[in-house]
């Protein structure tokens, strides 16, 4: 889901804390996605 990742980032980006589902796709998130 690369593409869906890259569009989505903008979005995500704004509710990165609040988003568990982007959680294992986005490198920022995957620390707290993972742990």
């Amino acid at each position: 889901t690369g593409s869906a990742r890259d569009l989505n980032l903008p979005s995500h980006k704004a509710g990165a804390p609040s988003a568990p589902k982007d959680d294992v796709e986005e490198p920022w998130s995957i620390p707290k996605g993972r742990e």
